[in-house]
C-alpha cells in the first residue's frame, strides 16, 4: 500500500498513528482491515472485529520510525466532481508535487471550513502515506478531484481567485461573499500559464522582508483567513 501503483489496483490506502486512527474510525469511510496492537486496543471496545500485531510486526509494516498502535486499511473514495453548494468556497491546487505540502494543504483546508478541493492530474497523490499522515487525520473530512483544471476551470462562471507575485494586495483586497474558487501554484512556477486565463482576480501576500516565496501550505493559510 505504500506503492501508487499496488494502492490503485486494490483500491485502498493506508492510516497510521492513534490519532489518524480514531479520526477515520468515526468517519464515513469504509475500513477494510484492522490491524492493532495490544497496547492500543487495551481499555477500547471496538465494534468490528480486529486483527492484533506485535510491536514488532508492525513495525516491519509502518511507514513511520515508531508506530505503537496500528494500520488501517481503508477503501479509497471514488474520483467523482463533488456537488458544489451555493456560495461554497473552493480550493484548487495546481502541480502541488511534495507530499508534505499537500497534506498540510487540507488539513488547513478542514481548519477553515473548505469541504472541497479541485486537483491538477500532476498533483501528488493524495493517498501517500506522508500526505495522508501530514492531514493528522483531516483527509477523512475533506474531498479531493483530480481532473484537467484548463477544462474543469473552462466551465466555471463563479469568481476565480489566483494566488500570484504581482496580484491586488490580500490586505485590501475586497472578496466576494458568495463563494468562488481559490487557485494555489506550486512554490517554484506558480499557477500554470494556461490557467491563467480563467483567473479573475489575481492576488498577492504582501511581502515586508526578503524572503523569496511562501510553500504552498503557508500561503493557503494566510489567504484563506483573509478571504474567510
Amino acid at each position: 500500500m505504500q506503492d501508487k501503483t499496488t494502492r490503485y489496483q486494490e483500491g485502498v490506502f493506508i492510516v497510521e498513528w492513534r490519532k489518524s486512527m480514531l479520526e477515520y474510525m468515526d468517519s464515513d469511510l469504509e475500513i477494510i482491515e484492522w490491524f492493532f496492537t495490544e497496547k492500543f486496543s487495551e481499555g477500547n471496545e471496538f465494534w468490528f472485529p480486529i486483527s492484533l500485531v506485535s510491536e514488532s510486526e508492525l513495525s516491519r509494516i509502518t511507514t513511520l520510525n515508531t508506530n505503537d498502535s496500528g494500520i488501517l486499511l481503508i477503501k479509497m473514495r471514488e474520483n467523482k466532481l463533488p456537488k458544489i453548494q451555493k456560495n461554497e468556497l473552493i480550493l484548487v491546487l495546481d502541480t502541488i508535487n511534495d507530499p508534505g505540502n499537500l497534506g498540510t494543504v487540507i488539513r488547513i483546508a478542514d481548519w477553515y471550513g473548505i469541504s472541497h478541493i479541485i486537483a491538477s492530474r500532476d498533483t501528488v497523490d493524495c493517498y501517500n502515506p506522508k500526505v495522508i499522515m501530514a492531514t493528522m487525520g483531516s483527509f477523512a473530512r475533506i474531498s479531493i478531484f483530480y481532473t484537467d483544471l484548463d477544462l474543469y476551470l473552462s466551465k466555471i462562471s463563479w469568481k476565480v481567485y489566483g494566488a500570484y507575485l504581482d496580484g491586488e494586495s490580500t490586505h485590501t483586497k475586497k472578496f466576494d461573499s458568495t463563494g468562488g474558487y481559490l487557485v494555489i501554484g506550486s512554490e517554484a512556477h506558480g499557477i500554470t500559464a494556461e490557467l491563467e486565463k480563467y483567473v479573475t482576480d489575481k492576488i498577492t501576500i504582501p511581502r515586508f522582508g526578503l524572503a523569496e516565496s511562501l510553500n504552498a501550505g503557508v500561503a493557503t493559510a494566510v489567504i484563506l483567513d483573509r478571504m474567510v
